[in-house]
């Protein structure tokens, strides 16, 4: 019986300090949410799957609920970066 291998990537992340701002001024729970969030995201064989593509924008949302995080995959480093981290409703917005 042939087995099948499977790939395992290894992913990096980088979080930008946007997002580390925006994180560190949430809830506990929702930091909790969020960490489970982004090891899903480590773990996956492809990030990008599991997040929203935003074409305007070249970017990919991950949705927590009514939160959103957003990267981006650099395939050649094995990296997710973050960008941003926060409600539906302001995460789009540009400060």
């Amino acid at each position: 019986m042939a087995q099948r291998l499977s790939m395992v990537v290894q992913w990096e992340t980088k979080s930008e300090t946007k997002f580390k701002k925006q994180y560190k001024h949430l809830d506990s729970q929702i930091k909790q949410r969020i960490n489970q969030a982004i090891q899903e995201l480590e773990n996956s064989e492809n990030p990008a799957n599991l997040g929203v593509y935003k074409p305007d924008m070249q970017i990919f949302a991950y949705n927590v609920g009514k939160y959103r995080i957003i990267y981006n995959v650099d395939y050649e480093h094995n990296k997710i970066i973050f960008h941003r981290v926060c409600d539906h409703k302001s995460v789009y917005n540009k400060d």
